[in-house]
């Protein structure tokens, strides 16, 4: 059984935007520092994680934070599947294929 987690990174409305990114987290509750939502969350934090960090909290790891992120369409050719390239998230495949945060970057400062 897997849990999901969202991360969204918000801004005022008028200078910015919400964008959100899914990761499947192991029920165990076991974090793997080499994971990409711990690799996400130093990025955020501007440092490597730390056993004090509240990983149940994402909001206070990415609010309120700048990011540079790769965002692009699905990777996938179908939208159940299918042949996955990273070219392919450059491509929108069809109406419901929409934008979403394949990765984090980097922290950006303004």
């Amino acid at each position: 059984m897997e849990n999901r987690v969202a991360l969204s990174r918000n801004r005022r409305a008028a200078t910015g935007v919400a964008l959100r990114q899914w990761f499947s987290i192991d029920s165990s509750g076991v974090l793997s520092p080499q994971s990409k939502f711990a690799q996400q969350c130093a990025i955020a934090l501007g440092r490597p994680l730390d056993v004090k960090d509240n990983l149940n909290n994402p909001a206070s790891i990415f609010s309120g934070v700048i990011f540079s992120a790769f965002v692009g369409f699905r990777r996938t050719e179908k939208p159940r599947g299918g042949k996955a390239a990273a070219e392919l998230a450059l491509i929108r495949k069809d109406q419901s294929d929409g934008l979403r945060i394949h990765d984090l970057l980097r922290r950006e400062e303004l």
